[in-house]
């Protein structure tokens, strides 16, 4: 694991990424200067955001632009040196990345799209060499027991009624999806899945206590008020209609109704991760995380229902 830690100087715009001492070695640090008021980025940016809403690949390579920019800024210098120096090492091993940024004093680059990070020769994201791990800061990792066959993945699909075409998810086609990729898993015991019998707060509750899984997998649309700076996910009421739920409600429902045996909680659904500005741990995968679930997979952006499947 090459963990590396980003966090602001007190001076604006300046920042240092670290790689803290280990044994038989003393603390690695590189400065750098990262501005999101750029014109450029910003387009860039905006770029990405259009094709992630359309499923049409980036204008002008802005992914490529960033994701090295990004590279440049946390793995340049000393620290970069240091990258290559444990990739060498490594071998054909995978070497993970693990990415902690201080929501204190380095909040302008929480929402950046770091799972862009790009070497020149590829994005991070996409080698099986180099997976990337966001982490929040001041939350560390637990070695947990490996879990015995089956797996139980709870499925929960929020499909309330009355929304716009536009909104409408195929949730059927997802249920074929999830089927379809466990079919075999299945065959052999090692997978069971469970869907709940709607996508309430009800329950999800009904579910967590019935089925104590191991996998929660949430399909619905997340949405985050930028003028309010929460997020909410749209879940269902108990007559079908539409129910915003905070994303803290969200997480209580979790840790009073669910057990020890949730390791990892899906989230299919847009926005899920960003970060509003008032509170670095308000966004829901680094909620699910900081309250003790040991992993969360969560969307920065919105995208169609055809690419999240």
């Amino acid at each position: 694991m090459f963990e590396l830690l980003v966090a602001g100087t007190g001076v604006q715009h300046q920042y240092v990424a670290r790689v803290p001492a280990a044994e038989g070695r003393q603390e690695i640090a590189s400065p750098f200067e990262w501005r999101s008021d750029s014109v450029a980025l910003a387009m860039d940016l905006a770029a990405l955001e259009r094709a992630a809403a359309t499923r049409a690949p980036p204008e002008g390579d802005a992914h490529v632009r960033i994701g090295r920019q990004l590279f440049a800024a946390v793995l340049g210098a000393t620290v970069g040196e240091h990258w290559e120096q444990e990739r060498r090492r490594a071998g054909r091993r995978a070497l993970r990345l693990v990415l902690r940024i201080d929501p204190g004093s380095a909040r302008e680059l929480l929402n950046l799209p770091w799972e862009y990070l790009h070497d020149g020769q590829d994005f991070f994201a996409l080698n099986r060499q180099t997976p990337l791990y966001r982490m929040p800061w001041g939350i560390e990792s637990e070695e947990l027991p490996a879990l015995g066959a089956p797996l139980r993945l709870l499925v929960v699909i929020a499909a309330p009624t009355g929304l716009g075409r536009n909104m409408v998810l195929n949730s059927a086609r997802e249920e074929d999806l999830i089927l379809a990729a466990t079919a075999g898993a299945r065959r052999l015991g090692q997978v069971e899945v469970i869907f709940a019998a709607n996508g309430s707060m009800e329950g999800v509750k009904v579910a967590l206590r019935d089925h104590d899984p191991h996998i929660l997998h949430f399909t619905g649309h997340g949405i985050f008020d930028r003028e309010s700076d929460t997020g909410r996910l749209l879940m269902e009421a108990v007559d079908g209609s539409p129910n915003e739920i905070p994303n803290q409600e969200f997480v209580r429902l979790l840790l009073e109704h669910g057990s020890k045996s949730l390791r990892l909680v899906f989230l299919s659904a847009c926005q899920s991760a960003v970060v509003p500005r008032q509170d670095g741990y308000a966004d829901l995968g680094r909620r699910l995380l900081s309250a003790g679930i040991p992993a969360a997979v969560a969307m920065q952006s919105s995208m169609l229902d055809r690419s999240a499947m």
